[in-house]
């Protein structure tokens, strides 16, 4: 019994340890990821958008799963082309092209997936349309990170 008690005190120990180096290693990797540095009321925007097409694709996931493939329509056209009208003046001079391609692109792959649900409402092609969406959600996040500017 105590030989079992000291191994399982040596392991949580041991365990101790390793877990407070951890932040340190976790702070000498960098990010290498763009940095886009925004005022809070330009990244609360973006983190806004953002947050509204996770909304969209719940929406649209929810729908096709439910066999209701007509209601992911308003689902989609809630982050289609019509909500870009929103964009702050300031934002379109600070973002990086390829970040605004690929929003603009999110925006219209959205309306392309609303007119589908629309009229044929074909699951596959619904889950497809959804797919591209995603692919490219995921190369912007590989490609940049939001920073608030200190300044105000």
């Amino acid at each position: 019994m105590p030989h079992r008690f000291s191994v399982a005190l040596a392991l949580v120990l041991g365990a101790g340890a390793f877990s407070s180096l951890m932040p340190a290693v976790a702070e000498t990797v960098e990010d290498e990821r763009q940095e886009i540095v925004l005022t809070a009321e330009e990244r609360a925007f973006v983190l806004k958008e953002m947050r509204g097409f996770l909304n969209s694709v719940e929406g649209v996931i929810s729908a096709v799963a439910n066999d209701k493939a007509a209601d992911a329509e308003a689902a989609a056209k809630a982050s289609g082309m019509s909500v870009m009208h929103e964009v702050p003046q300031s934002l379109r001079k600070k973002l990086p092209m390829a970040f605004m391609k690929m929003g603009h692109m999110t925006h219209q792959n959205f309306d392309k997936l609303a007119q589908e649900a629309a009229s044929l409402g074909d699951k596959a092609e619904i889950l497809k349309q959804l797919d591209t969406i995603l692919n490219t959600c995921n190369t912007c996040h590989a490609q940049f990170r939001l920073s608030q500017s200190r300044e105000q």
